[in-house]
Formats: C-alpha cells, sequence, structure tokens
C-alpha cells in the first residue's frame, strides 16, 4: 500500500511540473491539465478513505469473532485459544494456572419467572460484575455459554482463586438483582468450580477445564450459592 501511494505522489508531482512549466508558456492544455489533476487527487481522496474504512471493518471483524456478542465478555472461541496459549507459556515458566467455573444458579427458573429478554439483562449484568471483579490484566473473563463463565488465572495459586471466587460472591450479593424463582435466595446468586493446574508434559488444557467443571458440580451439589475448591496439582 506504501508503494502504490508514493508511486502515485511521484504522478501528482509529474503534472504539477508540467502545469507549472506550461502555464508560464501559456500552453492551451494547462485548463485540461489541471482539472485532470483535480480529479487525480479527489480519486485519491476516496481511495484512502475507502482504505481507512475497510481496515477499520477489518479490525470490527476480528473483535467480532473473539467477543460474545451478548455480554460483550470474551467468547468460548476465544477463550480455547487464549487457553492454549497460557497453558504452553505457564509450561515453559514453571507456573500454575487456575481456572474458575461460573454458573448462575436456577437461571432457567429466572428465565421461567421474567422472560427471556430479562434473561439476557441478568447475564450482562452478571458478566459486567465479573469483568468489574478480576482486577489483573493477566487473567481472563469469558462466557462460556448458557449461564455459565469462565475465569482463567495465569500465574496463580489457589489463595488467590479462593479469594478471588469469595469477591465474586460479594460483588454480585451487592448488585442484588431480583430472583424470585431462586431457591436459595431472593437475589441472584452464583455456584463456582475451582481448579488449579500446574502444567507440564503430557497434561493439556482439557484437564483444568474438566476439574473446574468437576468443582463446579461438586458446589451445586452441596445446596449453590457457594464455591468448591476442586483438584489442586
Amino acid at each position: 500500500m506504501t508503494t502504490l501511494f508514493n508511486k502515485e505522489d511521484r504522478i501528482l508531482k509529474q503534472y504539477r511540473a508540467i502545469i507549472e512549466t506550461t502555464e508560464h508558456e501559456g500552453h492551451p492544455l494547462v485548463h485540461d491539465l489541471t482539472a485532470l489533476l483535480s480529479h487525480y487527487e479527489e480519486l485519491l481522496s476516496k481511495f484512502d478513505r475507502l482504505t481507512k474504512v475497510s481496515d477499520k471493518q477489518q479490525i470490527s471483524l476480528h473483535e467480532m469473532a473473539r467477543v460474545d456478542g451478548l455480554t460483550g465478555l470474551n467468547n468460548r472461541k476465544y477463550l480455547e485459544d487464549f487457553l492454549k496459549f497460557e497453558w504452553k507459556r505457564a509450561s515453559d515458566l514453571d507456573v500454575p494456572m487456575a481456572m474458575i467455573m461460573v454458573d448462575i444458579d436456577y437461571f432457567k427458573l429466572y428465565n421461567d419467572t421474567y422472560g427471556h429478554q430479562a434473561g439476557d439483562r441478568c447475564l450482562k449484568q452478571v458478566g459486567e460484575v465479573l469483568a468489574q471483579t478480576v482486577k489483573r490484566s493477566s487473567d481472563f473473563v469469558a462466557r462460556y455459554g448458557g449461564e455459565e463463565f469462565t475465569i482463567v488465572l495465569t500465574d496463580c495459586r489457589h489463595h488467590y482463586a479462593v479469594d478471588l471466587a469469595e469477591k465474586i460472591q460479594r460483588a454480585i450479593s451487592t448488585a442484588e438483582i431480583r430472583h424470585a424463582g431462586s431457591k436459595v435466595s431472593e437475589y441472584v446468586t452464583l455456584s463456582m468450580g475451582i481448579a488449579v493446574y500446574q502444567p507440564g508434559k503430557g497434561s493439556s488444557p482439557s484437564a483444568l477445564l474438566s476439574a473446574a467443571d468437576e468443582a463446579l458440580y461438586r458446589a451445586k451439589e452441596s445446596g449453590r450459592n457457594r464455591f468448591h475448591l476442586g483438584r489442586i496439582d
């Protein structure tokens, strides 16, 4: 693209030089050349604007491929890519990783009580709570699907993951999102499963995901509105 504009810039300079020369000589083609130059510059300006729009569209498409359309959080596909990359990095650096699987308690009953549009608003609110509570720039929050969310904590030991889960519980409680259909509270609550792994040879990100999912199941089985610390490897 730079080469193209450099070439066009040379052409413009040549046109201007011809006009300056012929203008002094009173050449009859001066008017035609001036009009042609003006038209050429206008075309270049339009082309430049179209190029900028195209660049913005490409950036927008790239962002759309990574973002959940409802909550604005990272989506599941981007989660998988991020997890693979960070797993290898953690393995190379010999540092642990943690994952928190988050589930909105009795979300089906929430939809049954308030309707699906209200359910979408609830998902957005929960997503905002998670995004605002997870402070470290290296950590990653994604909507996993339905009413489930996933938090990936890089270079993290279990005490930090537990501390974060407690902060999330307090934050969602403070949000006071009404849930008349819940069996554990009058407000929306969360169940969370925590797993911590030390990536290494023979292991994969799916092991961390499975362990966090199993811990989430234990939290829900134990009564919901709580977190369960599962496997620590």
